[in-house]
């Protein structure tokens, strides 16, 4: 079970970082309103507006701002601003020793799921799964003002149950249980035979992806199945599959089939249509924390 980090008080501080992708002070602007309306103070990372190439500065200086975060005082709960690539490089650059004495809730999602891979199975520690400051601008296509209202009823630790949505499916039935893991597949997907991946406890697989090959959805879960990964796994999540891509020959199958034929496999129970990922209602779940599927309902156990 992992280590809960401490639940936000009213007036405790964010901090917002950036692991990935620019961003620009305006879209962050957003995200600093929202979270100062709600009374929290808001810090944001020295280099989090930086630019190298596609990513907000150097591995250094994005490092440098994850370390600051990891380590300040009075930073509760650390945000990061956007996806896109490179959170994994910061991974082995950062000294974890304060954050595994002192944890706070690490959130954010797609390129992201790195971080909670390496917290939830390396470290033990809970994280969020969770939208980000780029998506809170009011008009934004990805706007939803349930997505940060769920994210601060997790960090708040007043958030035990989210209902499944009624226009998903279940498959195969039954209730399953397990630690919450995943996120994007494509970084599960780069992070398979790494110490980010675990066996020793019955696990839910949460997955999530955007603008994939049809053929590439194949090709990573055939990995995941071939790695052993499903030998473990209670039941699957699904949440998103955005803008997937086909060749000019069809594959013949929606990514949500290429994924249900391998999960059929191993008769995995399977929910699809989860209000989360790359889509507009993207509402918060705790990742690495026990939870059950039972009554459509997702369950959470903070203890």
């Amino acid at each position: 079970m992992a280590l809960i980090p401490p639940f936000l008080q009213p007036g405790d501080t964010i901090g917002i970082i950036s692991t990935a992708r620019q961003i620009g002070p305006e879209i962050v602007q957003h995200a600093i309103d929202h979270l100062e309306h709600l009374g929290y103070r808001v810090l944001v990372g020295a280099n989090a507006y930086r630019q190298f190439n596609q990513y907000a500065g150097t591995d250094e200086e994005r490092a440098s701002d994850l370390q600051w975060a990891l380590d300040h005082p009075e930073i509760k709960a650390i945000l990061c601003s956007r996806g896109g690539y490179g959170t994994a490089r910061l991974l082995d650059l950062v000294n974890w020793n304060a954050f595994r004495r002192k944890p706070k809730w690490i959130s954010g999602f797609s390129d992201i799921t790195a971080l909670h891979l390496f917290v939830n199975v390396e470290l033990g520690i809970a994280s969020v799964h969770s939208t980000m400051p780029v998506n809170m601008d009011p008009e934004s296509d990805f706007f939803d003002p349930d997505n940060l209202s769920s994210l601060v009823a997790v960090w708040q630790g007043r958030y035990f149950e989210y209902p499944l949505p009624k226009t998903g499916t279940l498959r195969y039935g039954g209730d399953f249980s397990g630690i919450l893991i995943g996120g994007n597949l494509s970084v599960l997907y780069s992070m398979l035979g790494t110490l980010s991946w675990s066996d020793r406890e019955e696990y839910i697989l949460v997955i999530e992806d955007l603008d994939e090959y049809l053929y590439h959805v194949d090709r990573m879960m055939l990995n995941v199945r071939r790695n052993g990964l499903l030998d473990r796994c209670s039941g699957v999540l699904l949440g998103g599959l955005t803008r997937m891509h086909d060749n000019a020959i069809s594959f013949g199958k929606t990514a949500e089939e290429i994924i249900l034929e391998h999960l059929s496999t191993r008769n995995i129970p399977y929910y699809s249509g989860l209000d989360l990922g790359h889509v507009k209602r993207n509402l918060a779940i705790p990742l690495g924390v026990r939870a059950r599927v039972a009554h459509e309902m997702l369950y959470f156990q903070f203890e």
